[in-house]
This record gives C-alpha cells, structure tokens and sequence, in this order.
C-alpha cells in the first residue's frame, strides 16, 4: 500500500518537507499535521514545501477547506509556504487554502521543486 503522504523535517534550514498523493482527503491532512504536532524536531515557525503533483483527486469540501485553515494547520501565521503543483485542479486547490488562510503573503506556488527551493531560501 502506498502511503498517502511522506514528510521530512530539516531542523538546520527550518523547513519542513512533504509529498502527498493519489486521492487527498480532510483525514490525510489531518494525520498529518498531528505527526507534526508531536514531532519535538517540529517547530510551527518553520517553513514548508508541500508537494502535491502526484494528487490524481483532492476529495476536500468547502466545508474541510475551512476545517484545514482554521483547525488543522499547525504552521504559524507569517511562515512561508511553497506549494508544488502541476496540473490547474491541483493549482486551484492550494489557492482555496491560501484565500481561507489569508496568508498569501507568504505562500507561493511553485511547478518545480528547485523554484520552491530557492523561494524557501531567500525568503529566510
């Protein structure tokens, strides 16, 4: 069985690194950021680089875009958040979290991975 996300924490540059895939639900997003909540290398100032080019189906509501902005997330308000997206589904997904978030300031949304990177780096 594939696991539906996989993520790593780089205390020294203080981001935090995830890959999700396949169908992305409320209750992924959720286990996800209870692994960070108890991880003690998780710091919620760090920043993030979220992966999400191999999600095939975001089975999210509204209702759980809102649940993810105002209860899940564990990142602090004014961390910067580099999405990596490929296809316009996936685009429009993270734009409803950052609208809901209204942190848009520091997020951005990346097709690459080394863009992400350097965004991530020079924002420090």
């Amino acid at each position: 069985m594939v696991r539906p996300r996989t993520y790593s924490i780089d205390p020294v540059n203080r981001t935090v690194w995830v890959r999700f895939r396949g169908r992305l639900a409320l209750a992924d997003i959720a286990t996800y950021a209870a692994s960070l909540r108890v991880d003690p290398r998780f710091d919620p100032s760090y920043s993030e680089i979220v992966d999400v080019r191999r999600v095939k189906d975001f089975d999210l509501t509204a209702d759980d875009a809102v649940i993810l902005a105002d209860k899940v997330d564990p990142f602090a308000m004014g961390c910067n958040r580099a999405f990596i997206a490929a296809t316009q589904v996936q685009v429009n997904s993270i734009k409803m979290h950052v609208l809901l978030r209204n942190d848009d300031e520091h997020t951005r949304i990346f097709s690459t991975i080394k863009e992400a990177q350097e965004w991530i780096a020079s924002a420090r």
